[in-house]
């Protein structure tokens, strides 16, 4: 049976009147056990521990769409607390950022042996709806992701194969990809491309920035869960280390290959190829994570890559 959990909260207009409801729902999908008792048995326990997960992280996401929806309506009063509630808004959605991603991370690392979806995918479509989500992302000041000095570039064909497979998993990583170019850069451009190529039979997407780059030591664990550059207590840049790692288990659910070349202080360019039509998820050995061995780039190298399939 799919069981699922429903959180309503109240919505009311700046008098106290309610005027509506915000309602979130999470579906709870049981994982299928084995035909044997054995193979039941064995599974019940990490299915136990994906139920507890997914109530835990729906007990914290419903709370907090109530603080952003309330926020939300009383800063659009006229009066001294309009500034205070925008920023308890503002604090809540980062909060409720960083607990849908913890969530889908988990969603993806939990069961390497998942099956990808087979659904259409309009490349072009997802691209522009994960750039406009970016484009309006603020950082723990408020302030955009997207500084005045940055240009936004879209290189997308008019025409492109079909290709199959998630099409929410995919914004995910073109979202994070994106994020994290904005996030480190400063000044020139971020650029996304998409190219089919009919010989590997893959949508090869480039991410590219001119931002500050990725060091040497630490470019070979940037697709490592909870990595950051910068782990002193006053870095510059926020966040947990999650979005690369989210990017790393979508490319290995549809059987790609991720590529990053880096240059300190001239930026960074993720390459991921998806196969037009992916199949089952690479689990690795035991069914553990394939190992990352990538480097910065090189004149006139060959660029290192991983095929996570």
């Amino acid at each position: 049976a799919v069981r699922g959990l429903l959180t309503a909260t109240a919505q009311m207009d700046p008098k106290g009147k309610v005027i509506g409801a915000l309602c979130l729902g999470q579906v709870l999908l049981p994982s299928a056990a084995g035909a044997s008792g054995k193979k039941e048995k064995q599974s019940s326990e990490p299915s136990n521990a994906k139920k507890t997960k997914g109530m835990v992280m729906h007990e914290l996401r419903s709370p907090l769409h109530g603080v952003i929806g309330l926020a939300t309506t009383l800063s659009q009063d006229e009066s001294p607390m309009q500034k205070p509630l925008k920023m308890i808004g503002s604090s809540a959605e980062r909060v409720l950022e960083l607990v849908t991603n913890l969530m889908d991370y988990w969603n993806l690392a939990d069961d390497p042996n998942q099956e990808v979806p087979q659904e259409p995918i309009d490349y072009p479509t997802l691209i522009n709806e994960s750039m406009a989500r970016c484009e309006q992302a603020k950082d723990k000041r408020g302030r955009p992701m997207k500084k005045d000095k940055v240009n936004i570039i879209r290189d997308i064909p008019a025409t492109l194969p079909s290709a199959y497979g998630d099409p929410q998993s995919i914004v995910q990583m073109l979202y994070h990809l994106t994020m994290n170019a904005l996030k480190f850069t400063h000044q020139g451009h971020v650029s996304i491309k998409i190219a089919p190529n009919n010989k590997t039979k893959c949508m090869d997407i480039t991410v590219e920035d001119t931002g500050i780059g990725i060091s040497k030591n630490s470019i070979k664990r940037v697709f490592e869960p909870f990595q950051q550059e910068d782990t002193s207590e006053s870095r510059k840049y926020e966040g947990i280390g999650l979005g690369l790692a989210i990017v790393s288990e979508v490319v290995r659910l549809h059987g790609g290959n991720i590529d990053v070349n880096s240059v300190q202080d001239k930026g960074t360019t993720f390459t991921v190829s998806l196969p037009y039509k992916p199949g089952k998820a690479a689990a690795g050995a035991g069914g553990g994570k394939p190992s990352l061995t990538m480097a910065p780039k090189q004149p006139r190298a060959a660029r290192p890559s991983l095929w996570l399939g």
